[in-house]
């Protein structure tokens, strides 16, 4: 059951009379119950990414950008200190990848060990927009979760998280400058264990 208690405001405050996390979810393509608005872009990462490799078996590697956005790389590696466990963050170079060329480097790199592949939809610098759709698939072909950044890509950028099988993501920037300070997350419904994988004492992101 999704806690509706959150450390700063309630999920369901509105801005414009409508339910916050539903207009979210519309922008996004997620399914009811699968997003939810809460906490900072950094905090919702870390606790996404713990929580998917909280059930990794025994997959012990993280897949990202080189080129990922700094904070999203402190936090990945965070989560491989703080696990007690002999995670391994790889790190791709992408800059020079087409989006056909991006499935071949994720073919190269993904293997058993790989448990999750974390990247941000559009990279900050160069501009450059993964196909997510695509790359999550390649993904779910072998077994691999996917966490994604959405910050810059968000309201700007068509997305349909449920029907492209994102396991989950977070975001920012949503949509318009009246709702720029909103903040949220998404994990698929057909996630195992949905949001109990970031709950902890009744709060989730």
């Amino acid at each position: 059951m999704l806690s509706r208690t959150l450390p700063w405001f309630t999920s369901t405050e509105t801005r414009s009379g409508e339910d916050s996390e539903t207009k979210v979810g519309l922008i996004i393509g997620s399914k009811p119950g699968e997003t939810i608005v809460c906490d900072s872009t950094s905090i919702n990462l870390f606790k996404l990414a713990w929580g998917l490799m909280g059930q990794r078996g025994n997959r012990t590697k993280i897949i990202t950008d080189r080129a990922n956005f700094p904070t999203d790389l402190y936090i990945l590696e965070s989560v491989a200190k703080l696990s007690n466990a002999d995670i391994q963050i790889e790190l791709v170079d992408f800059d020079d990848a087409t989006h056909q060329g991006v499935d071949e480097k994720l073919a190269e790199r993904i293997d058993d060990s790989t448990a999750l592949v974390c990247l941000s939809h559009v990279q900050y610098k160069s501009g450059y927009a993964f196909d997510m759709q695509s790359v999550t698939q390649k993904c779910r072909s072998r077994g691999v979760r996917t966490l994604w950044d959405l910050s810059h890509s968000v309201g700007v950028l068509p997305m349909q998280l449920a029907d492209w099988g994102v396991d989950a993501a977070v975001g920012y920037r949503l949509a318009t400058p009246r709702d720029a300070s909103m903040r949220g997350s998404h994990v698929s419904v057909s996630h195992p264990q949905g949001w109990q994988i970031t709950q902890t004492k009744n709060r989730s992101v």
